[in-house]
């Protein structure tokens, strides 16, 4: 809280380091140095990008495996579902539930979540068209070309007649768009081509474009509903 945007490294060695700009946190630990020339040095390093509530996002270099939640990073998004057990599922709930960690027992079992429909009920429709002008933005849409936007666009539903969050400065619907906007603004492969590596259109100013709260306005709120913050 008391120190935004500003890079906090962790340990003598700085090689992993926490980043915090009022509404994305980011984690990056810093795999390899390869000094290139006396004023150049090539740093491979994963990040870990995450909104607060609907979106994780892991960056890694090409030829990096990972395991676990974050899959395995061959460049089939098919086989990613592996359970601690080496199980493959389809469920989301049971591939992350078998990953949960909770020695003491505190958590209960995760439920396969109801549809939107089941939810919302009379609402459905007119949420849907909600979202839908919501997600149609042009800054969205020069993004879809490389990004998917209907599980955003469901989860902007869902969460719409849940009344998820329960605060006014953070509108369900747009914390859904905030979701796809980090998704559309970052660096990502394409064609499973390790010498594609693109960068989609900025996205900042979306937020006005839409009327949704920007991350300044978003700020505290988004520190209200976490864990208790010091006042100072």
């Amino acid at each position: 809280k008391n120190t935004p945007n500003q890079l906090i490294p962790i340990g003598e060695t700085g090689d992993l380091s926490v980043y915090f700009d009022g509404s994305i946190l980011t984690v990056e630990a810093i795999l390899s140095r390869n000094q290139i020339t006396e004023t150049r040095t090539d740093i491979s390093s994963l990040k870990i990008l995450w909104d607060g509530y609907l979106s994780v996002e892991i960056q890694s270099p090409f030829d990096t495996m990972t395991c676990g939640a974050c899959g395995d990073n061959d460049g089939d998004a098919t086989n990613d579902f592996v359970t601690r057990r080496s199980g493959i599922v389809d469920s989301p709930t049971a591939f992350l539930e078998s990953w949960k960690i909770d020695r003491y027992g505190r958590c209960d079992d995760a439920e396969e979540p109801r549809t939107a429909q089941e939810i919302c009920g009379e609402e459905y429709e007119a949420k849907v068209q909600e979202c839908q002008e919501l997600f149609e933005n042009p800054m969205f849409g020069a993004c879809g070309a490389h990004h998917d936007s209907s599980p955003f666009l469901e989860k902007c539903v869902y969460d719409e007649c849940m009344g998820q969050m329960g605060v006014e400065e953070l509108p369900p619907k747009c914390m859904a768009a905030s979701a796809y906007a980090m998704r559309c603004g970052n660096k990502f492969w394409m064609s499973n081509d390790p010498n594609d590596f693109r960068v989609n259109n900025a996205m900042a100013g979306w937020e006005e474009l839409v009327g949704c709260p920007d991350a300044e306005e978003k700020y505290q709120p988004i520190l209200d509903t976490g864990c208790p913050q010091p006042d100072a």
